[in-house]
């Protein structure tokens, strides 16, 4: 699922990276189908290995995490899900990325929307912080 020298996992997260940057339109019609069809282009082989039953509980859990965070933009939404899709579904609270607890439980944003574009921010910093060190053959 990973593919040789986890090539999949790097195109999955160079993709996520550019989601974040450049989000397509999003919208709360279709929710749900419509980011599984991206999760489907950023990863599709861990979304085939998931299958849509797993790709569905995804996005609604990521859906639940958001509502606990009051996040209530469409985008803010996305971006919990796809923080669980990328790190899994314990990554609010994993040590491998401190980051992501640091800044929902932190105070250094004065909303919740405000957190959400914080998060955003942070996770681009790690994915290129990541993305740049495979880049230079170190390890992430």
């Amino acid at each position: 699922m990973s593919g040789s020298e986890s090539v999949y996992v790097l195109e999955a997260l160079r993709k996520i990276a550019f989601f974040i940057q450049q989000p397509p339109p999003l919208s709360p019609e279709n929710f749900i189908p419509d980011r599984m069809r991206e999760i489907t282009n950023i990863y599709p082989q861990k979304a085939a290995y998931v299958g849509n039953e797993g790709l569905e509980a995804l996005i609604r859990k990521g859906i639940g995490g958001a509502q606990r965070q009051c996040f209530t933009s469409v985008r803010g939404v996305t971006l919990i899900f796809m923080l669980i899709f990328a790190f899994g579904h314990g990554c609010g609270n994993d040590p491998l990325y401190p980051w992501i607890a640091n800044t929902l439980k932190g105070d250094s944003a004065p909303t919740p929307e405000a957190k959400a574009t914080l998060l955003e921010k942070n996770a681009l910093i790690w994915l290129d912080h990541v993305l740049a060190n495979y880049e230079k053959g170190k390890p992430a």
